[in-house]
Formats: structure tokens, sequence, C-alpha cells
């Protein structure tokens, strides 16, 4: 194990550019307000090291000079200098400094302040010609990039980063050597990025410290070394050494608490303060070895982590104490992740992924991925373009024509026996098998896949008769009878030697599972590749499918049957993790290139939903173009005039939205006292409506009776309202489930002619707020039935799985479940399975609340009839009142269900909340923004930034191309593609048909919501981020139209001036309640301020004028 206290601050400077010069001189004022790593300095003389900036190498033979004192100095063979012999002042002495070294030209820094003691760090960026830097001895605080201390090794990178996925693979030069020693040799390996990561973790840290020090430890790790592969490397051949150098790798090093911090961490990273770039993390063995290194802020000191650990602060409590400015946010992902993207190249090994399934090196059996020996399944999804896969239908029958297709899937033994395939053949599935006894299948589909939409496809085969079966989106698209035994790999089998051009060359690709390509790259004319996208790959040791089924609607998940697991959502580098068990036993190789380099990583996936979230350009004109060209001209956004003082954009604090109240009673239609009573408790809660669990007229529903034992208390909350006791209401606010008294006369007559109810009237449902309701007649003489394999079963379920609402009530009169003297009902459906979350019932005349499933029953029957006694109670029982009678009032919000059984002297006797699961993981309800983002994924507006787990990345800023997708949802309402056919040419030169948003973009243009972002090319910047002035001018239009046109402006924000583009625009949004103003005294908007997700969904529902309850 290396030593505590080196931490990897032995890198020196990093790079900046390539053929760049680093110059540090000591006893120079620092004019960059930064520090380097300190070095010894003398009184009266400088000493400095020149470093090559691009790989941190020292440069000898390098003359540094100070012509205006005398002074010249060469650096020896570790970059280092020295001046003596001068007197230097406390003040600052100025001098030019030179800088000659071969095969990096001249270079001249003027007006450089020498002081005693002072560090100056001076990057110098190589040209063909000399240059001129001058450093003033002053410069104002601003004028410098807001980058924390540490030099040249933390220059930021000018891309943005923010949208990087995790790597897949790091470079590594391997010494074998603990110590930093560039001199040593080494080689260069290519190393899966967390097996790098594992490998190194319990060299840097104690494996036995505290478990929340070591996961800081492992974000440490990680992140330094991801900040080098993410521009290109510290070296020029590889990102990191295995030594002190960089951070210690020693594959033989493993411990079970080091890795588990590894997988702990694993989806977390560290940005800037910006947002954009990776957070660079050293660390060493105490923090103020960091400050003497000039790298506090950056840099965490491991005993403080583990004292700090000891004292209970968590891990990213740890990484904020030490890496100030940083962000901790989920790793980036495209929502729904990435796919593989197939060009149709697969030739010379090319444009595929290849799984291993036997290793000829060991006598062991082949990896689970090898298949055969017992039933099989392999589904994955995937998208086929049109006209993009020419393989004609093959001849289908008795013989192996299935390679003639565009290969899918290749597990071939070439001229052997034991195999099988899948290709798209006349636009269909083909599946095919060739027995151990040479016995050949082609089974062919019918539905064609070639139409560039996605696809779920399954292909099975059963062990004992050879039965095929291919199955598109869940619908059995082919079956019959194929060859029969065992067509797994044999173990340790040696591949032929029949291929290659000219038949001769071993068959390398034999013992591997292919996708996307024909393996053995014969005959490329005949074995066609295949072209288009693949995604989620399941391969299983059963038969997964008996009968049709609902396509898959989620990502898969590992079980017993899972033997081969692919997502395809690394997006980076060539391995393909196995997801089937813990770091996978098949891994995947991508083998990427061809005329049209493939396969590529693609963010159309599958289970992508472009988060529909706005991003304007303003348009010069309100007026509408439907039929743009390419050369249509864009209006450039110009500068505002003002520029704004920086100030936190504080989230809007908007009224509290009271909560839904409404009233449950039940079995209280009989006239008296405890009915009026009861009516009087109900009416002081001013509740938005009434919902009854049944038996609204006693003894038998009778029509002579009904008025008077309903309307005479409740009158009005009914209409329309034909009854003796007043005018009723302006609209309906009672809704009744029917009950066993209610049926007693005329068949139900009387009540379904008393009450105008949704559907059927008999049950029906209705929404409210946030709640769905569903009310059922839980009487026998129900003509559609109360079994669960009834017409109102499913007509239940249906309902309950498609709602849209937060929460789902379902109420009826006989309850499931009930210690009174009825007892429980005969309906007992999986409610809480189908999605219900709660259950209101009555029959007995008692209160009693149980809990089953995981979700609330109720049992509300003390409205005003006669009061019951309990029997033993259940052992679902939580809760039981009888003493007198009473009503339920429920307050239903966003967030929480409360239930509450008052008795009629206004005593509460029970209360129970439900609280929400949020349907972000990263949204709580305690966020400001919580309710504008459920109600925009309540309505379909919003699928959030990431599946598993599921996030919203409510602070993560959009990106044009992103909002075009919220801006026309907003316009045309939710809908599933955009809302006009894709032009045959873009009109953008910066979004091309194959990108994910290209529709959405043209469509956006085509209604005149943009221009572009520049013309002469017209471009339309669809990674750019978007400002709050752009949102304005989006939000107005989905209010207003796309006519919308602002009021001359007032002058109303500093920061919004005479002559801005947006001036009336953001006075506008202001004024209409869509955008609050960032600052007060005097009044800002920050127009040029980036506009994250929360404040999207803030202004989206306000601009959509959406209730959020």
């Amino acid at each position: 194990m290396r030593p505590l206290g080196r931490g990897n601050l032995d890198r020196g400077l990093l790079a900046v550019g390539m053929g760049a010069l680093a110059l540090v001189l000591l006893g120079s004022r620092p004019a960059l307000a930064r520090e380097a790593p300190s070095l010894q300095g003398t009184t009266g003389a400088v000493q400095g090291t020149v470093l090559d900036a691009s790989t941190g190498m020292p440069v000898a033979g390098a003359i540094v000079r100070a012509p205006g004192l005398s002074l010249q100095a060469t650096t020896d063979e570790a970059g280092r200098f020295g001046w003596s012999g001068i007197a230097l002042a406390s003040d600052a002495v100025p001098a030019v400094v030179e800088v000659n070294a071969e095969g990096y030209g001249a270079w001249r820094i003027e007006d450089v302040r020498l002081r005693v003691d002072d560090t100056l760090i001076l990057d110098v960026a190589l040209g063909p010609e000399p240059v001129t830097i001058v450093v003033p001895g002053e410069r104002p605080a601003d004028a410098w990039p807001t980058f924390p201390q540490g030099g040249a090794a933390l220059s930021v990178p000018q891309d943005d980063q923010s949208q990087l996925p995790l790597p897949s693979t790091i470079r590594v030069r391997v010494t074998g050597y603990p110590y930093c020693d560039t001199g040593r040799p080494y080689t260069v390996q290519t190393i899966d990025f967390k097996e790098y990561a594992k490998h190194v973790l319990p060299n840097e840290w104690v494996n036995s410290w505290p478990t929340e020090s070591v996961r800081a430890g492992a974000m440490a790790v990680k992140m330094y070394a991801w900040s080098y592969i993410a521009v290109g490397g510290k070296w020029p051949d590889a990102d990191v050494y295995d030594s002190t150098c960089d951070q210690v790798y020693n594959p033989a090093v493993s411990y079970a608490s080091t890795n588990a911090a590894v997988d702990y961490t694993w989806n977390w990273r560290l940005l800037r303060s910006d947002g954009q770039h990776l957070f660079r993390t050293y660390y060493r063995a105490y923090a103020s070895q960091c400050a003497g290194a000039g790298l506090t802020g950056y840099c965490m000191g491991q005993y403080e982590s583990r004292d700090l650990a000891y004292d209970l602060f968590t891990w990213d409590e740890i990484l904020a104490v030490f890496y100030t400015g940083s962000k901790l946010t989920p790793v980036w992902m495209p929502p729904g992740g990435f796919s593989l993207r197939y060009y149709g190249n697969g030739y010379g090994d090319l444009d595929r992924v290849k799984v291993a399934i036997d290793d000829p090196a060991t006598t062991l059996p082949g990896p689970p991925s090898d298949v055969g020996s017992t039933d099989f399944t392999f589904e994955w999804w995937m998208k086929a373009p049109a006209g993009e896969n020419p393989a004609a239908r093959p001849a289908c029958g008795a013989d192996d024509s299935w390679r003639r297709g565009n290969v899918i899937i290749d597990r071939d033994r070439f001229n052997q026996n034991g195999d099988y395939g899948v290709s798209l053949g006349g636009g269909s599935i083909v599946f095919g098998i060739t027995g151990s006894d040479g016995t050949q299948r082609t089974l062919c589909g019918s539905t064609s896949l070639a139409d560039g939409a996605w696809h779920h496809v399954a292909v099975q085969r059963r062990l004992s008769d050879g039965w095929m079966s291919i199955y598109v989106d869940g619908a059995l698209d082919a079956e019959g009878d194929g060859p029969d035994g065992n067509i797994a790999y044999p173990d340790d089998a040696t591949p032929l030697s029949l291929c290659g051009a000219g038949g001769t060359s071993p068959c390398a690709n034999d013992p591997y599972l292919v996708f996307g390509a024909e393996k053995h790259d014969q005959l490329r004319s005949t074995y066609l590749s295949f072209h288009g996208w693949l995604d989620e790959i399941r391969v299983s040791n059963t038969l997964r499918y008996a009968t049709a089924f609902t396509r898959p609607a989620s990502p898969f998940l590992t079980d017993g049957s899972t033997v081969g697991l692919l997502h395809f959502d690394e997006g980076y580098g060539n391995v393909i993790h196995d997801d089937s068990v813990p770091n996978g036993p098949s891994l995947g190789d991508r083998s990427y290139g061809g005329v049209i380099n493939g396969p590529e990583w693609s963010d159309d996936s599958v289970w992508y939903v472009p988060p529909p979230m706005p991003s304007p350009t303003p348009t010069a004109s309100a007026t509408a173009t439907r039929t743009p060209t390419a050369t249509a001209t864009a209006t450039q956004t110009p500068t505002a005039t003002v520029t704004p003082t920086p100030t936190p954009i504080t989230p809007p604090t908007p009224a509290p939205i009271p909560p839904l109240v409404f009233a449950v009673i039940g079995d209280y239609g009989l006239s008296g006292q405890p009915e009026a009573d009861v009516a009087t408790l109900v009416e002081s809660w001013a509740p938005a409506f009434i919902v009854t669990t049944g038996d609204n007229n006693y003894p038998d529903g009778e029509r002579a009776l009904i008025d008077d034992n309903i309307g005479q208390y409740y009158a009005d909350f009914i209409y329309p309202y034909t009854g003796s006791y007043g005018t009723g209401g302006t609209e309906n606010r009672f809704f009744p489930a029917s009950g066993n008294h209610d049926w007693n006369s005329e068949g139900g007559a009387p009540y379904l002619d008393y009450f105008t109810l949704p559907g059927n009237e008999r049950y029906y449902s209705f929404t409210r707020g946030p709640v769905e309701f569903f009310i059922l007649n839980s009487d026998p003489r129900e003509p559609d039935g109360i079994a669960l394999a009834s017409i109102q079963a499913a007509w239940l379920q249906d309902g309950l799985t498609a709602s849209a609402s937060a929460w789902q009530i379902v109420v009826l009169h006989d309850p499931p479940y009930s210690s009174g003297t009825h007892g429980s009902g005969a309906i007992q459906w999986p409610f809480a399975a189908w999605g219900a979350d709660a259950v209101l019932a009555g029959h007995d005349h008692l209160y009693e609340r149980l809990s089953a499933d995981g979700i609330p029953y109720f049992v509300n029957g003390l409205g005003g009839s006669v009061i019951y006694n309990f029997d033993t109670p259940l052992p679902e029982s939580q809760v039981r009142y009888n003493g007198d009678f009473g009503a339920m009032r429920v307050e239903a919000s966003l967030g929480s269900l409360v239930f509450e059984f008052i008795s009629r002297d206004g005593t509460v006797r029970d209360r129970h909340i439900v609280n929400a699961t949020p349907s972000f993981g990263d949204v709580p309800p305690s966020h400001w923004a919580y309710p504008y983002i459920e109600t925009l994924f309540r309505g379909g507006y919003v699928a959030g930034c990431s599946s598993t787990p599921r996030l919203y990345c409510p602070d993560r800023v959009l990106a044009r191309a992103e909002s075009s997708v919220f801006i026309l949802r907003g316009a045309y309402g939710n809908i599933a593609g955009p809302p006009y056919a894709n032009p045959p040419a873009p009109s953008f030169a910066d979004v091309a048909p194959s990108y994910w948003g290209y529709g959405w973009i043209e469509s956006l243009f085509a209604d005149g919501y943009t221009a572009g972002c520049g013309t002469n090319p017209l471009i339309f910047c669809p990674l750019r981020n978007h400002t709050r002035a752009e949102g304005a001018v989006f939000f107005l239009r989905i209010r207003h139209g796309i006519s919308y046109a602002p009021p001359a402006p007032t002058g109303l924000f500093a920061d919004a001036g005479a002559g801005a583009w947006y001036q009336g625009w953001v006075e506008a949004a202001y004024n209409e309640g869509l955008l609050p103003a960032c600052a007060s005294s005097p009044l800002h908007i920050c127009p040029d301020g980036n506009l994250d997700r929360a404040w999207a969904a803030y202004m989206m529902v306000r601009a959509k004028d959406m209730v959020t309850p």
C-alpha cells in the first residue's frame, strides 16, 4: 500500500494546451490571484520551474531571462532554474521575463512584478511566432475567471462536460511500481473504469476507516481520473499512471468495503460551481498539506475525512467540506439512457458487439450467455429505418436462409452444426436454427419492422422438441417446429480454419455471440449486416412467453432466469456491461468502425421521452411561418445594454394552495335527528363535494321517501335537483354509491332516477383536484357482476391503471374487510395492486380503519341510521369506533391524503395520513417546485432526466433541443411526436435528420416559435443553454398564441434597459406572473440567467393555467 500523505499532488501542473509552457516563478507577485505548488525560496534569489503544460513534464534546457535585471538561467533535467544575486525589496519590482526552449519558440512576458516569497504562474500558449503577454501590476478582481486556488492544474476546459456519461474504460500507464518515476518502462492498458476505481481506492484509502470516509474517497478517486479522461488524458498516450504520478492502481488489491464504496457512489459526480465542468479532486493525508500546495478548495485531507466520519458526517457532507464550490449531482444520462446505432458495416470485424461464450484457454464451461442446452429466450428492442435493410424475405423452411437477411444476432459455428441466429428479411424477423445433427429450420415472421419505430422482439426455442416462436410487440408473429437437442457452443471447441478471404484463416469469431453483424465476414454482398438501433438485450435460459403479452414498459430487471442483460447505457467507450449479475459474466465488446463508423452511442433510446422543456429564440416578427426554407433569416440575440449585478435567483413563493376538502357519509338515508346532526356537521366544513358509501334511502329505497331521506338535508349539493327542498345546487357536488337498501324497490329505479351521475350511474368515476374516485356497485344484483372476472372489475382495473391523478380512491357499499355485524363483503379485489390508494365502504353501521395490502380500508356507516356493535376484530383492524354518529372529513393535496372521522359533537375520533411517494427521487414535497413538476408529470408533459432511479434534475439547465418538445406540447397538448412530418432537408445546419430532436426542432421552426441562433448558415444551437429571457418569449406565446407581441416596455427592470430585445418580453412575463424578479432595490429580472428545469416547470404550469393543488 502506498504511504498516505503523498496523495495525488505529485502530478505538477495540468495541461492547458498542447505545446504550451507553464512557467513557475518563486519570488514574483501572483498577478493571477492563484498559487502554484510551493517551491522553497531564498531571500535575494528567485527559483522556478518550466513545465510542458500539455504533459506536466519538465522542460530541460530552456533559457529563462530577465534582461532588465541582467538575470539568466538554464533549466536542468527537472525543469528547474534559479536567479541569485538580486536585491528584491518588499515592493514589487517590474521585470520582463523571456523564455526560450527548443521546439517551443520564444516567449516574452512583460510587466512581471517580482516580490520576495510570492508565487506566480504564467501559462504560455505555444504559437509559431513569439508573443508578448502583458501582466499588469494590479488587476481588477473581476477581470479573471473565478477559478479557486490551484494554478494551471485547475484550468477549466472550454467545452461543456455536464452531459458526459461515465467512461467505460480508462487508459493507464502500467509500471507495476507504486512511486512516481516517469522514466520507468511502462505499457498502456485499457481497463474497465469501474474496476480501475475498485483497484485504486484500497491503495489510497484505509479500507477499515468509517464507511462515509471511504465513500468520500471513492468519489475523489473517480473524479480525479474522470477529469483527465474528459480532456483526452494527462499523458500523450494515456489518461493516468498507475503510480503516485497519479493514483496507485494495483489489480491484486481489493476489499469488500472499498468495492462497496465505489458501487455506492458510482452514479454520482462532482461538477464545478458553473454546472458545466467536472471537478478535479485532489487529496493528501492532511488538509494542511493541501493549503501548502495552493489547492485549498480542491483537495481533501484524508485523515480529516476519517475524523469527520467519526463525527457522523455523511460522505456528501465530507466532500462539501473540502471541495468548496463543487456540486454533487447524479451522473448525466440522456432521458431513457443510450442505445447503439449500427450502419450495416459488419465486415472486417467492425460495427458489431461481441460477447464471448467460450474461453479456449480454460476447461471451464462458457459464460452463462452461451444458451442452447436449455430452453432459451432472446429479446431486445430495435428500430430499423425504412429502406436501410435491403435483404429480401428468405425462402423460410427447412434451410438456413436466415443468414441472407440483415443479420441482428449471429451465434453461428462456421461450417459446423449446432447454431442459431436472427436477421431482418423483407422487413420482418427471421429466426433460424441448425441442430447438432445438421437439421435446419428458418422461421419467418410477417410483421414489418422497417418503419423507423421502436419494436420489442422476442424469439424463443424449446429444447425438448425444438419448437420455435417469434413475438413482435407482445403479439405472436410466427411459430413452428424446429431442430431439437442441445445447440450450445461446445466447451473448448476448436474453430475451423476456413474463414477469411482465402478460406485459410482461423474462424476467430466462432466462440462469440455477435449482435448487429454476420460474424465471419463472409461474402459481404450476400451476408448483410443490420442497419438501425439496438437496445436492451436480455438472454434467458427459459421460455419467457407462452401467450400474447403487453410489451415491456421499462428496462429489464435481472431475475433467476436472466443469463445476459445488456442495457447499452454506457454511452462511452467499448466495454458493454452485463447486468445479469454484478459486473456481469458476459461482458460485451463494441467493435467500432467501418465506412460509416458504427455502432455509435446514441441517445435515441426506446425509453426516451424527451423532457418537455421550453427554449425560445425570439423572432423579429410575430407572424407564424408554416413553410420556412433553409435560407430563412434568423434574428440574432443582442447583448443586454445593462449588465445586472449577479444575484442568486430566489425560488418563487406562491400563496399556499389550500387542500381539497370533501366529506364522506355512509348509511345515512333515514330522516331524523341523527341524520340532521351529521348534515349540519358536514356543512360546517364547507366541503367541495360529498361522497357516500351507500344505503342512501331507508328502509327499502322507496320512491316516496327518497327526497325526505336525502334532499331534505343535502339538496344544496345535488344538481339537477327535482325535489321539494329548495332549488338545489348549480353543479353536482353529491356522488353516491348505491347500497343494498337502494336496490330493494323497482330494481333500484328510484335511486337511478333521483341522481344524474357519470357513466352508467351504477358504477362510475370522476376526478376532483388531485383525486380520481371510482364508485362501485357492490350489490349482487349489478348487471355487470361483482366477481373478479366481471365487466365491472375489468373496468376498475383499466381505470386505475390509466389514471393520471395523484391519488385513486375506491368507494363501494359492502366493505372488503369489516369487524362489524355484517362482516367482510364478497368484493376483495386486488385494489392496491391495481393502483388504489384507499378504499371507502359502509354497510356496517360503525367506523373502522383497517390496513390490508399496504393501503387503508375504511368502514364508514354512522351517517344517521342505527348503530351496530363490533364482532371479533379482524387482524387487519387498527381503529374502531361506534360511540356516536358522524362523518369523515378528508383533505387531499399532491403531497398527502388526511382522513378524519369526526363525531357529530365535533370530536375527531380518528386521524390517518397517507403521504405521497414523489414521482421523482430528487424532487421531494419540500422542494419549492414540487407542485409544478408533479403537475406536469401527471399531465404527461415531462418524463424526467433518468428512469432508474426516476429523477427530474430540477437544477439542470435546459438545452434548446429539449425545450422544443416542451414548447410544442404546451401548444398542442400531450402529443407523442412532432406535429408535422419531418422535412426531407434540414433547415438548420447543426440539426441533422438523424438527430433525435430533428422533427421537434423543425416543427418549432415551422410554427414560427424560433428563427434559430445564427445565420450564414442558419443554425439552431440545440445544446446551448436557455436563458430566462428566452423562456419569457416562449411561455408568453404558449399562453397567448404564436402571434402575441408584448406591450411597449416601461423600463421596469434595472438590468433590462431600453434597446434590449427582451425588454418588453420579460416585463410582460413578470406582470403576468410567469417570471418572478430575481432581486429588488432596484428591481432585477436576470434576463441572461440560465433557465433550469425547475423554473421551466413553474413557468409552464402558469402559462397553461394548470391547477396545482
